[in-house]
Protein backbone atom coordinates (compact mmCIF):
# COMPACT_ATOMS: atom_id res chain seq x y z
CA UNK A 1 0.00 0.00 0.00
CA UNK A 2 1.22 3.32 -1.13
CA UNK A 3 0.83 6.82 0.62
CA UNK A 4 -0.78 8.41 -2.47
CA UNK A 5 -3.59 5.87 -2.08
CA UNK A 6 -6.96 6.54 0.12
CA UNK A 7 -6.71 3.25 2.10
CA UNK A 8 -3.11 4.22 3.06
CA UNK A 9 -4.69 7.78 4.27
CA UNK A 10 -7.69 6.20 6.10
CA UNK A 11 -5.67 3.55 7.99
CA UNK A 12 -2.59 5.84 8.79
CA UNK A 13 -5.31 9.05 9.97
CA UNK A 14 -6.79 6.44 12.60
CA UNK A 15 -3.98 4.21 13.90
CA UNK A 16 -2.01 6.52 13.70
CA UNK A 17 1.51 7.15 12.92
CA UNK A 18 2.80 4.86 15.10
CA UNK A 19 2.48 2.23 12.25
CA UNK A 20 4.89 3.61 9.86
CA UNK A 21 8.00 2.26 9.35
CA UNK A 22 11.23 4.71 8.57
CA UNK A 23 10.19 5.25 5.58
CA UNK A 24 6.42 6.18 5.97
CA UNK A 25 5.10 2.77 4.71
CA UNK A 26 2.76 0.81 7.01
CA UNK A 27 4.39 -1.67 8.74
CA UNK A 28 2.48 -4.64 8.61
CA UNK A 29 3.40 -6.51 12.24
CA UNK A 30 2.64 -3.09 14.00
CA UNK A 31 -0.55 -2.81 12.40
CA UNK A 32 -0.99 -6.66 12.81
CA UNK A 33 -0.55 -6.01 16.89
CA UNK A 34 -3.38 -3.65 16.70
CA UNK A 35 -5.98 -5.03 14.17
CA UNK A 36 -5.92 -8.62 15.50
CA UNK A 37 -6.28 -8.76 18.87
CA UNK A 38 -9.36 -6.49 18.52
CA UNK A 39 -11.90 -7.46 16.46
CA UNK A 40 -13.41 -3.83 16.04
CA UNK A 41 -9.69 -2.41 14.98
CA UNK A 42 -9.99 -5.39 12.39
CA UNK A 43 -13.22 -4.43 11.17
CA UNK A 44 -12.66 -0.90 10.75
CA UNK A 45 -8.91 -1.89 8.78
CA UNK A 46 -10.98 -4.15 6.42
CA UNK A 47 -13.50 -1.72 5.80
CA UNK A 48 -10.60 1.05 4.78
CA UNK A 49 -9.78 -1.78 2.33
CA UNK A 50 -11.66 -4.20 1.19
CA UNK A 51 -13.85 -1.59 -1.24
CA UNK A 52 -10.99 -0.53 -3.06
CA UNK A 53 -9.41 -4.50 -3.47
CA UNK A 54 -12.74 -5.74 -4.58
CA UNK A 55 -13.36 -2.48 -7.16
CA UNK A 56 -10.11 -3.34 -8.58
CA UNK A 57 -10.78 -7.32 -8.99
CA UNK A 58 -14.09 -6.16 -10.59
CA UNK A 59 -12.26 -4.24 -13.37
CA UNK A 60 -9.22 -6.45 -13.62
CA UNK A 61 -11.96 -9.40 -14.28
CA UNK A 62 -13.80 -7.01 -16.86
CA UNK A 63 -10.65 -6.14 -19.02
CA UNK A 64 -9.66 -10.06 -18.35
CA UNK A 65 -13.20 -11.98 -19.14
CA UNK A 66 -12.27 -14.36 -22.08
CA UNK A 67 -9.13 -15.48 -19.10
CA UNK A 68 -8.77 -17.69 -16.37
CA UNK A 69 -8.72 -15.73 -13.44
CA UNK A 70 -7.72 -16.93 -9.98
CA UNK A 71 -8.63 -14.84 -7.14
CA UNK A 72 -6.47 -15.21 -3.92
CA UNK A 73 -8.37 -14.00 -1.16
CA UNK A 74 -8.68 -15.11 2.82
CA UNK A 75 -11.93 -13.27 3.18
CA UNK A 76 -13.27 -14.11 -0.51
CA UNK A 77 -16.61 -15.15 0.94
CA UNK A 78 -17.25 -12.69 3.05
CA UNK A 79 -17.12 -10.36 0.19
CA UNK A 80 -19.32 -9.49 -3.47
CA UNK A 81 -16.58 -11.29 -5.22
CA UNK A 82 -17.47 -14.58 -4.50
CA UNK A 83 -20.55 -13.60 -6.81
CA UNK A 84 -18.04 -12.60 -9.63
CA UNK A 85 -16.52 -16.28 -9.39
CA UNK A 86 -17.36 -19.71 -11.92
CA UNK A 87 -15.80 -21.63 -8.69
CA UNK A 88 -14.91 -21.32 -5.48
CA UNK A 89 -11.59 -23.41 -4.24
CA UNK A 90 -10.48 -23.94 -0.70
CA UNK A 91 -6.70 -24.65 -0.02
CA UNK A 92 -6.59 -26.45 2.90
CA UNK A 93 -3.67 -26.94 5.45
CA UNK A 94 -3.59 -28.41 8.23
CA UNK A 95 -3.57 -26.12 11.31
CA UNK A 96 0.18 -27.22 12.97
CA UNK A 97 1.50 -27.13 9.43
CA UNK A 98 0.28 -23.46 9.11
CA UNK A 99 1.54 -22.57 12.42
CA UNK A 100 5.05 -24.16 11.31
CA UNK A 101 5.51 -22.43 7.79
CA UNK A 102 4.22 -18.94 9.45
CA UNK A 103 6.87 -19.39 12.33
CA UNK A 104 9.63 -20.20 9.09
CA UNK A 105 8.54 -18.09 6.39
CA UNK A 106 7.36 -14.72 8.05
CA UNK A 107 8.96 -15.05 11.20
CA UNK A 108 5.54 -14.65 13.47
CA UNK A 109 5.45 -16.05 17.07
CA UNK A 110 2.95 -18.60 18.30
CA UNK A 111 0.96 -15.29 20.18
CA UNK A 112 0.68 -13.65 16.51
CA UNK A 113 -0.37 -16.74 14.83
CA UNK A 114 -2.98 -17.23 17.58
CA UNK A 115 -4.12 -14.11 17.53
CA UNK A 116 -4.91 -14.11 13.29
CA UNK A 117 -6.20 -17.98 13.60
CA UNK A 118 -8.53 -16.64 16.47
CA UNK A 119 -10.51 -14.53 13.57
CA UNK A 120 -10.47 -16.89 11.16
CA UNK A 121 -13.68 -19.43 10.51
CA UNK A 122 -12.93 -23.53 10.81
CA UNK A 123 -12.22 -25.65 7.75
CA UNK A 124 -15.38 -27.60 7.73
CA UNK A 125 -16.85 -23.52 6.60
CA UNK A 126 -14.63 -23.45 3.60
CA UNK A 127 -15.20 -26.97 2.37
CA UNK A 128 -18.87 -26.65 2.79
CA UNK A 129 -18.87 -23.21 1.00
CA UNK A 130 -15.97 -23.79 -1.80
CA UNK A 131 -16.82 -26.33 -4.74
CA UNK A 132 -13.36 -27.61 -4.45
CA UNK A 133 -10.65 -28.31 -1.89
CA UNK A 134 -7.56 -28.51 -2.30
CA UNK A 135 -4.68 -29.72 -0.24
CA UNK A 136 -1.48 -28.02 0.84
CA UNK A 137 -0.16 -30.03 3.58
CA UNK A 138 2.91 -30.96 1.31
CA UNK A 139 3.71 -29.90 -2.23
CA UNK A 140 3.53 -32.71 -3.94
CA UNK A 141 -0.12 -33.09 -2.82
CA UNK A 142 -0.95 -29.82 -4.01
CA UNK A 143 0.49 -29.66 -7.08
CA UNK A 144 -1.79 -33.12 -8.31
CA UNK A 145 -4.61 -31.05 -6.82
CA UNK A 146 -4.14 -28.13 -8.50
CA UNK A 147 -2.82 -29.70 -11.84
CA UNK A 148 -6.51 -31.95 -11.66
CA UNK A 149 -8.19 -28.74 -11.29
CA UNK A 150 -6.24 -26.80 -14.17
CA UNK A 151 -7.08 -29.56 -16.58
CA UNK A 152 -10.60 -30.02 -16.01
CA UNK A 153 -10.80 -25.95 -16.00
CA UNK A 154 -9.00 -25.23 -19.08
CA UNK A 155 -10.50 -28.39 -20.86
CA UNK A 156 -14.18 -27.69 -19.64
Amino acid sequence: MKPNQISYQKIVSFFGKEILDKNDLIDNQKLSKIVFNNKENLETLNSFTHPYVIEYVENFIKENKNNLIIIESALLLETPLKDLCDELLFIKTDKNIRIKRLMEGRDYTLEKIESVMKNQKEDNFYEEKCDITINNNTLKEMKKDVDKYLNKAVFY
